[in-house]
């Protein structure tokens, strides 16, 4: 594989994993913006 197709997938991953973290924030964010996962990542 080249390092032209690499970057290539590399942007594409990082563009489709901002995406869902961006639908994810509405469900795990609290009122100041913190994620809270229950039994993942807890945040106080």
């Amino acid at each position: 594989m080249e390092i032209q197709d690499k970057n290539r997938y590399k942007s594409e991953f990082k563009k489709e994993l901002d995406n869902f973290s961006d639908k994810l924030r509405s469900y795990v964010s609290t009122e100041n913006g913190d994620w809270t996962v229950k039994g993942f990542i807890d945040v106080y």
